[in-house]
């Protein structure tokens, strides 16, 4: 809507209501004249008219009530002064008496319209004090939901407000919350501020009144943290926070303040310390510029300088030359990646020498999602890993006298394994020599002759370096194998042996198996420790035939499960589990050390093994080996 059309409406409206008033106050005439002619009664003359101005004066204003009084003295005059229907000059009388009515008409006017006025007046004043007082109501109401809102939260982060007057050192606010923190009534009055002060902690007390004195002097804030000491014993940690009012000549008014309970923090502090600082393992907080932020005792006495000499110093500088650059480094860079690292390994340290340490960083997000620092923890387990170290070395010792042991079991197959090719040997020496005395000689087929004694003795060279590496004593040395090599490898060894008894043999074995990552001669020892347990356990047997089946497949994990299973006297169920354990032999002359020696092997390579029932006759003994990982 345009400004013109609102000026043309406003100006409408005007008119409307300027009509409505005079129209009133000429209805108003016309009503007291009709009513005067009515009545017909000479005494009255212009009294109806007097009600008629004031219903003008009253509803238009001043301006009508005028306009009312001048048309009802022309009234009367036309209409009621004798003669009538003239406006010829009127008697002393009818003058007087006009003058009179034109004076009473006036006052009743004027007093009808400020009676108006006033009530219009004092309307407004009522509305707008009404309007007023519900503003203050809806204030308050504001003011009674924020301070209930402002209790609420105090309650929740356990914080309470006070002010006090610095020339009464009176408390001259204290909110519920702070009554609670001090332990006092809340439904009370205002505790003194001496009283307050007397809930402080004693050692604490003599701080608090000084920081106290020292602000008043200098017109400062303070913060600091004390104990309070409640009567019933107690003990809060409290944070407080203090500002100073100034008034406009900047003289110190007032103290306004927070005391927050901040005993949770506090506690959780101490029991992170006692971690820190008690912790058996060495726990250093290092920034993203290679710094020690934190370093613990444990961690000083590694990096051979005291804790409080290390905090500062660049990591590089307490390790040993090239250690920084080629383990550390990479490790943390990781870390303020973003990505948790772990490892284990012997390392260089200043302090403690050459130690097997296992070492984790975990990225620090204190104050923002970016990295800022990353906490170190090593644990030295140097003494653990030479006792493991000492324990392999014991566990190889004995798995080397067992197998010399298990040598007289298979002096038959080694006498076999050995006389093969030997034999042959001598065969083709025979031959090559008579190839040679022919006339002419025969020098190729004495050629092929020659070459097939070398791969035979070639091949007794292999056998007898199979049975020496059985006895010797030395390192492990793992390798990528195939298993069904090394089954056939100790059917090989015991192959005479099974004969002799005599034990059928029979393989079941999987063409398509992975590679394992092991040792030839220790997994041999426990294949062959295995068949002739179970050659053993068809000693006795008289009914049905002696069959011994060796098999392997790959299992559904990917690994490879080799199994040996025999049809003797089988294997009590109380018994399956403790005929691995070092010293029990089910077998009268058993010295009870081979199955037990197995299962460290086979456990070492991180298999398993394990003894069942068959269906029918016999038992079969199954172990597994996790394949090894292509490319390694």
């Amino acid at each position: 809507m345009s400004a013109a059309i609102r000026a043309r409406l406003g100006a409408t409206d005007r008119s409307l209501s300027w009509t409505a008033k005079y129209g009133v106050a000429i209805a108003s005439v016309g009503l007291a004249l009709l009513a005067t002619m009515a009545l017909n009664r000479p005494g009255i003359r212009g009294t109806p008219f007097i009600p008629a101005i004031m219903v003008s004066a009253w509803y238009g204003g001043i301006g009508p009530g005028l306009f009312a009084v001048g048309l009802s003295i022309l009234t009367i005059d036309y209409f009621i002064v004798v003669p009538p229907h003239n406006l010829r000059p009127v008697t002393l009388d009818d003058a007087l008496y006009l003058v009179v009515f034109t004076v009473s008409a006036l006052f009743v006017a004027w007093l009808t319209g400020t009676q108006r006025r006033t009530k219009a007046s004092l309307q407004k004043a009522h509305d707008d004090l009404t309007a007023r007082i519900q503003d203050l109501a809806r204030a308050e109401e504001a003011m009674r939901r924020s301070e209930a809102y402002l209790a609420e939260s105090q309650r929740l982060t356990r914080t309470g407000s006070w002010a006090s007057d610095v020339a009464t050192r009176r408390m001259i606010h204290a909110s519920e919350e702070l009554f609670r923190l001090f332990g006092f009534d809340p439904e009370g009055d205002i505790p003194t501020f001496e009283e307050f002060l007397q809930r402080i902690h004693p050692d604490d007390r003599a701080r608090a009144s000084e920081l106290i004195e020292r602000s008043t002097e200098e017109r400062t804030g303070v913060e600091w943290v004390f104990r309070a000491a409640l009567p019933d014993g107690t003990l809060k940690y409290i944070h407080s926070v203090c500002h100073p009012v100034l008034d406009a000549s900047g003289n110190l008014v007032e103290f306004v303040g927070t005391a927050t309970d901040v005993t949770e923090r506090k506690r959780a502090e101490y029991l992170t310390a006692q971690v820190f600082e008690a912790s058996p393992d060495a726990i250093a907080i290092v920034e993203r510029d290679y710094r020690f932020q934190r370093i613990n005792p444990v961690a000083a006495r590694i990096f051979g300088v005291p804790a409080e000499t290390a905090v500062g110093r660049q990591v590089a500088e307490l390790v040993e030359p090239g250690g920084f650059e080629k383990r550390l480094k990479p490790a943390l860079d990781r870390c303020f990646a973003g990505e948790d690292v772990s490892y284990a390994s012997w390392v260089g340290t200043r302090g403690l020498g050459r130690r097997y340490v296992a070492v984790s960083y975990s990225p620090l997000r204190p104050t923002s999602d970016r990295v800022e620092a990353a906490l170190a923890i090593a644990r030295d387990l140097t003494e653990h890993m030479k006792a493991w170290e000492a324990l392999r070395e014991a566990q190889a010792e004995l798995a080397r006298v067992t197998r010399v042991t298990m040598l007289g079991e298979i002096t038959a197959s080694i006498a076999h394994e050995v006389n093969q090719p030997l034999a042959a040997v001598v065969m083709n020496g025979d031959a090559c020599r008579r190839w040679l005395a022919a006339d002419p000689p025969n020098l190729d087929e004495a050629r092929q002759a020659a070459q097939r004694m070398v791969k035979d003795g070639e091949r007794a060279g292999q056998v007898l370096a199979r049975i020496r590496s059985l006895v010797r004593r030395g390192t492990t040395e793992r390798s990528a194998l195939d298993m069904n090599d090394v089954i056939h490898e100790a059917l090989g060894f015991t192959r005479a042996e099974l004969e002799r008894q005599p034990v059928a043999i029979r393989t079941e074995l999987d063409a398509d198996l992975p590679a394992v990552l092991g040792d030839r001669v220790q997994l041999q020892q426990v294949l062959v420790n295995l068949i002739l347990n179970a050659r053993d356990a068809m000693a006795d047997v008289s009914d049905g035939p002696a069959e011994l089946t060796v098999g392997s497949r790959r299992e559904a994990s990917g690994g490879v499960l080799v199994e040996v299973k025999d049809r003797g006297r089988g294997i009590d169920r109380a018994q399956a589990e403790r005929i691995f354990e070092a010293f029990f032999s089910t077998k009268p002359a058993g010295l009870g050390m081979g199955l037990s020696v197995s299962r460290s092997i086979i456990e070492m390579h991180g298999g398993k093994i394990w003894a069942t029932s068959n269906d029918g006759p016999g038992a079969t003994m199954r172990f597994t080996l996790p394949a090894a990982v292509r490319g390694g």
